[in-house]
């Protein structure tokens, strides 16, 4: 039953049970009376939301080994799961009636121009350079899993089971990601699959999101079980881990991001932040003294010098006594060339410079240790205007303001009508945001599909969760608004 305030009326009160409106006796009620239900899921919209919150589970946790899953399951070919489901998702909605309520909630201009602009580029692009174009425009195509999200979220009760799910999700991340230890062995278990380009991947292993869910799992903590120390303990085991063994410089920025925004939205969980952080430092500190050694991902001993001299080589900045560190910083100059080179192409034609240099080219002139060329450059930022030029990265730009003020204005309705769950719904998923938002400064984070498909999909439940809390669907209004609405 869900636990909304319930208005009484004679000998009967009104309350929501499993999603649907009842006018349930009370003690001394000589019979029961019940209202209308919400009309029933269609069979079609049943299955379509089952399968694509499993895909997106699946993306979450499988990451690059199930982003390599394809139909048919040949090498090199094949359409890859998400975009099968994205297209059966968009043969099944009333895509007049879903676009006119998506209307009311983000601005519509920037958004139609980004998908029919990237789309038409694309498919003009597969025309020239085949199928690497629609590979390259993997984020304009699957940005409109958006849709499939707020579609997914339209009846209540879907977005009742998607955040019921959602903790449960944050816990199978966490024990998977503590596996990372010992991916390899994993790596050595795991059935394997033939990408597109002839590598040869493990399904299971890659725990490319593994990190920034843990992250969400600490932030669930802390907003939902803050007043226990408990908690809090576990937020900055979390938290330490994640830092400790996944070992990349855009975490440090990510958690500085994020506790910056729960200072900010929740201050009245300050306390709990601030006893996070003195933990952190704690428990950094008691690692220096006792001389505990372990090693990450880079294969280096994490301990204070290794934290000191990984930040800086965020800034390019080599500590030559530590091998990985100093690779690491070495790859900030290479990266500031390719973003120089790709600059100096669009400001040297002005079409380009309008429409971007496309999809199907490689943005970088560099190969990998296999041969294989580097098609972006490690700024998810940079490749959005490089690939649809000053155009696309507008409207892009213009598409995550209004999402973000959307957000901004469900959050302030959340906090008018004191509803902590709601508010703690929006706060998780705007870790998850921003922890995608950060990543894509120093890495290609808007290219991966295990990243695009979930960020789009959580960005439509929030839209949807929006409105329907605005229409006292949702939160602590909605018995009210049934019950009137059930009025003679």
């Amino acid at each position: 039953m869900d636990h909304f305030s319930t208005p009484r009326t004679g000998t009967t009160e009104v309350v929501i049970r499993d999603g649907r409106l009842d006018w349930a006796a009370r003690p001394d009620a000589a019979e029961p009376l019940r209202g209308p239900a919400l009309p029933a899921v269609g069979r079609i919209e049943a299955l379509r939301n089952i399968v694509v919150l499993v895909t997106v589970l699946l993306y979450l946790m499988l990451n690059w080994g199930f982003m390599q899953l394809r139909i048919p399951p040949v090498a090199g070919g094949g359409l890859p799961i998400g975009e099968i489901v994205l297209l059966l998702s968009l043969l099944t909605i009333n895509h007049t009636g879903v676009l006119g309520r998506l209307s009311l909630t983000v601005a519509m201009v920037p958004l139609a121009m980004w998908w029919t602009f990237g789309v038409g580029r694309a498919l003009f692009d597969f025309g020239v350079h085949g199928t690497w174009a629609l590979r390259d425009a993997a984020h304009v195509l699957e940005s409109l899993f958006l849709l499939v999200g707020f579609v997914f979220a339209g009846d209540p009760r879907s977005l009742e089971r998607f955040f019921d799910w959602l903790p449960k999700l944050l816990v199978i991340a966490v024990l998977y990601g503590l596996m990372y230890p010992i991916r390899d062995e994993i790596w050595q278990l795991s059935p394997t699959i033939t990408s597109g380009t002839g590598f040869v991947v493990p399904i299971f292993g890659s725990m490319e999101t593994s990190a920034y869910l843990m992250i969400m799992a600490a932030v669930y903590l802390i907003l939902v079980h803050g007043s226990k120390l408990l908690a809090n303990v576990g937020a900055v085991m979390l938290i330490g881990y994640v830092v400790a063994i996944f070992q990349a410089r855009t975490l440090y920025l990510t958690l500085i991001a994020v506790f910056c925004f729960l200072v900010f939205y929740r201050r009245s969980s300050l306390a709990n932040i601030g006893v996070v952080v003195f933990l952190s430092g704690f428990l950094l500190g008691l690692i220096s003294l006792i001389g505990l050694q372990f090693e990450g991902r880079l294969g280096a001993t994490f301990d204070f010098n290794f934290l000191v001299a990984h930040f800086m080589a965020i800034f390019g900045v080599c500590d030559s006594s530590l091998e990985g560190v100093c690779a690491a910083a070495e790859g900030v100059g290479q990266r500031l060339e390719w973003w120089n080179d790709i600059a100096d192409k669009m400001l040297a034609d002005p079409f380009k410079l309008l429409l971007g240099l496309g999809y199907g080219v490689t943005l970088t002139d560099f190969y990998g240790a296999s041969g294989a060329a580097v098609r972006e450059p490690h700024n998810s930022y940079i490749t959005v205007i490089a690939r649809t030029g000053i155009i696309g990265g507008i409207c892009w730009f213009l598409i995550m303001v209004s999402l973000i003020r959307r957000w901004h204005h469900t959050f302030k309705r959340c906090l008018a009508l004191g509803w902590r769950e709601g508010q703690n719904r929006l706060m998780v998923l705007m870790a998850m945001f921003i922890c995608i938002w950060v990543l894509g400064i120093g890495e290609d984070a808007f290219e991966k599909p295990y990243n695009i498909i979930p960020f789009y999909f959580f960005w439509g439940i929030v839209l949807r969760f929006s409105l329907l809390l605005e229409r006292g669907q949702v939160g602590p209004e909605a018995a009210r608004v049934q019950a009137e609405a059930c009025q003679p």
